[in-house]
């Protein structure tokens, strides 16, 4: 009896459309901002993903405001532009921002929070001492307000160039700038071979044999058509589209239902591996994560957890989150009696993210083929 929570990006498939999306918005925001043609190195985005920062929302809205704390400390007066190109700031000589002062602030803040972003604000509140008491509330302004299209206009740009100009005005209602292609559809690269597709759908005939997609990407919700349908994009780029997903989409709408935070409910909370489970064995996607959330914030039980005592659980993940995930879910599930087995296996060629992963108790390997051929 096996389930296997298969992360998307950096393990279904190579997100070049993320990642160069997330180097092109930060490079059109540093321009705005007056450096030039500078933005983050492939090594500076493994490095946010090795600390739990896997968002592009999150990292773009973070390279933002480590931009404008270095303006800010030479001109405290200086405005956040509305727009890209618009209102910008003069070029100037100043140093592009090096992230690994972030980073180490973040790791020595481990013990304090598992949470990434409450890490990455306290970061950004440690590094910003240089600059005035008002402009320190605005750079946490931008951490906080990431993904609020109306606030963060490193959402903004990233969103158009992730689903393309078209799609992003009927998505969002608005006005594109930047007249641009989906980067998803331009640049995600499979990590499924042909020959190991073939193998995975067999292997998910067996009885008791079960796959959930088990991810933090931006998604539809819940029997509506609201959400950004980047799930479902890179579902079907694979080949999975008849797997079950829980998603962003899914979990900000079970956070509108408790009136909680959705930072509250994705990885690595437990509450989303516990929803991917019981996706996994057949449930529809709102019962799923009502019975998760509850199980977690209420203790409430609906009596259907027991099915899933004696499960081998395998996740695959190229950060830790859904590894930590995993991890407090089989704590909750031992809680009440429902006898889990995990193994978590680590999808990474990069050696910061390999060895996060590997330091959470991990198997790592390079390519997503060489994991599942350890299970199928």
């Amino acid at each position: 009896m096996k389930i296997l929570l298969l992360d998307m990006d950096g393990v279904l498939l190579t997100p070049q459309g993320y990642h160069k999306a997330l180097q092109e918005t930060v490079r059109l925001l540093a321009q705005t901002l007056g450096f030039g043609d500078k933005t983050l190195s492939d090594e500076d985005i493994a490095a946010f993903e090795a600390v739990g920062i896997t968002n592009e929302w999150d990292s773009s809205a973070i390279s933002t405001a480590l931009m404008l704390m270095e303006v800010w400390r030479h001109d405290s007066q200086a405005t956040y532009p509305s727009a890209i190109n618009s209102d910008s700031i003069a070029n100037h000589a100043l140093k592009f921002p090096e992230f690994a002062p972030f980073f180490q602030i973040m790791e020595s803040t481990r013990a304090n929070s598992s949470a990434p972003l409450e890490r990455a604000q306290e970061a950004m509140t440690n590094l910003s001492q240089a600059v005035s008491t008002e402009n320190q509330s605005r750079l946490l302004e931008i951490l906080l307000n990431a993904h609020n299209i109306d606030q963060a206009l490193s959402k903004r740009v990233f969103q158009e160039l992730v689903l393309g100009s078209q799609k992003y005005s009927e998505i969002y209602k608005r006005e594109s700038v930047l007249d641009t292609d989906s980067y998803l559809l331009k640049h995600d690269r499979s990590n499924i071979p042909a020959e190991l597709h073939k193998r995975l759908l067999k292997w998910l005939k067996v009885k008791n044999q079960h796959a959930v997609i088990f991810t933090n990407r931006p998604s539809l919700f819940p029997n509506c058509n609201s959400g950004e349908p980047e799930a479902e994009i890179g579902a079907k780029l694979v080949g999975l589209e008849q797997l079950p997903y829980v998603a962003f989409g899914g979990l900000t709408w079970l956070a509108g239902e408790l009136g909680m935070s959705n930072q509250e409910l994705i990885k690595p909370s437990p509450v989303h591996a516990l929803a991917a489970m019981r996706m996994a064995l057949g449930d529809e996607i709102e019962s799923a994560l009502m019975a998760g959330a509850k199980l977690v914030h209420d203790g409430s039980d609906d009596g259907k957890w027991q099915v899933l005592d004696g499960f081998e659980v395998s996740v695959f993940e190229d950060s830790i989150g859904g590894v930590l995930s995993l991890k407090a879910a089989q704590k909750v599930l031992n809680a009440h009696g429902v006898k889990i087995n995990t193994k978590a296996y680590g999808i990474s060629q990069a050696k910061t993210k390999q060895a996060a992963l590997s330091q959470q108790g991990a198997e790592v390997y390079p390519t997503f083929c060489e994991g599942l051929l350890q299970v199928l």
